[in-house]
């Protein structure tokens, strides 16, 4: 079965994408990786707007994104809010996909879950797959690696929105804080809640390092450098941030990092922390922080530097 996929047409084309070609020659011709979803239109509204906030990194690890509505036949997928994202490709013959979809399906059709996806790697063949939306992430971190070569000084997306220049504001203030140990200045630029992802981890029975502990001589990542930085609102009160991290304890090591932010009382306060490594091998682990701290999903030995991630 042939998968026919429409690629994002140029900002200033009449349409927005081009005509459908089949994966597999796509996939040859450049090395494509691909992440599929099916379900209703407002569960894949509501993927695409999360996948939106790592738009830029599912680019640089040369990887797009095909939406398959099965509430209706209609091959156009769009977004509100959401103008011709580059990373969003069209599902050409949409019953095809729905066919191919259901073919993964280990259950009767009527019993299969309504939400599915999978990815597809460089080879072609499948990374992952699963009944419900992963965390993206960890998905980028151990399976869509970056194909872009990152360096430190690759600057962060121009702005002249003041939301972002805020944010970007206080992620430097973050930023200083986290480098040089600067407790008072980490707890300033904090939202002062607990973040639900932090609290699973440690109700789990995960350890949460204080950021007294975090920020201490030997185990902050002093000397990381940031580049590379966006910003995406997505609500008044609410935005994301992610950039590329290079740890000074770690030559040529990369990391990808998601920050949330919301507005509290007039300025932009950090609601959460992720990094990931984001390199040549499968990510060892997470980090995940907010105003508490920080706890690390992490496989291999535990280290105490910067959750495990670094040293």
């Amino acid at each position: 079965m042939q998968l026919l996929v429409s690629w994002p047409a140029n900002l200033l084309a009449d349409k927005a994408f081009g005509p459908a070609v089949a994966w597999q020659r796509l996939q040859q011709q450049s090395g494509k990786r691909m992440i599929a979803c099916q379900g209703s239109t407002k569960e894949l509204q509501s993927v695409v707007q999360d996948l939106r906030i790592l738009g830029r990194r599912l680019t640089q690890a040369n990887c797009k994104v095909v939406m398959v509505p099965n509430d209706s036949t209609d091959t156009i997928f769009t977004v509100p809010n959401i103008n011709r994202p580059t990373w969003l490709a069209q599902a050409g013959d949409a019953e095809q996909w729905q066919e191919y979809f259901t073919a993964l399906s280990t259950t009767n059709h009527s019993d299969a879950p309504a939400f599915k996806w999978f990815g597809l790697s460089s080879s072609g063949r499948s990374f992952a797959s699963g009944p419900t939306a992963p965390e993206w992430l960890q998905v980028l971190g151990q399976h869509l690696r970056p194909t872009d070569i990152l360096d430190e000084d690759d600057p962060s997306v121009a702005t002249d929105n003041a939301t972002e220049q805020a944010i970007l504001k206080q992620q430097t203030a973050f930023n200083q804080a986290l480098t040089t140990g600067d407790l008072s200045g980490m707890l300033a630029v904090c939202d002062g809640k607990n973040a639900g992802k932090v609290t699973s981890v440690v109700e789990a029975g995960g350890r949460l390092d204080d950021w007294k502990a975090c920020l201490a001589e030997g185990d902050r990542p002093a000397g990381m450098k940031v580049a590379d930085a966006d910003v995406t609102p997505v609500t008044a009160i609410t935005a994301y941030f992610t950039c590329i991290e290079f740890p000074a304890a770690m030559e040529g090591a990369t990391l990808l990092a998601v920050q949330e932010w919301v507005l509290c009382d007039g300025m932009w306060r950090l609601a959460k922390h992720e990094t990931i490594p984001w390199a040549d091998r499968s990510a060892a682990g997470i980090l995940i922080c907010d105003c508490r701290g920080c706890v690390s999903l992490v496989r291999t030995a535990e280290k105490r530097t910067f959750g495990g991630l670094l040293g």
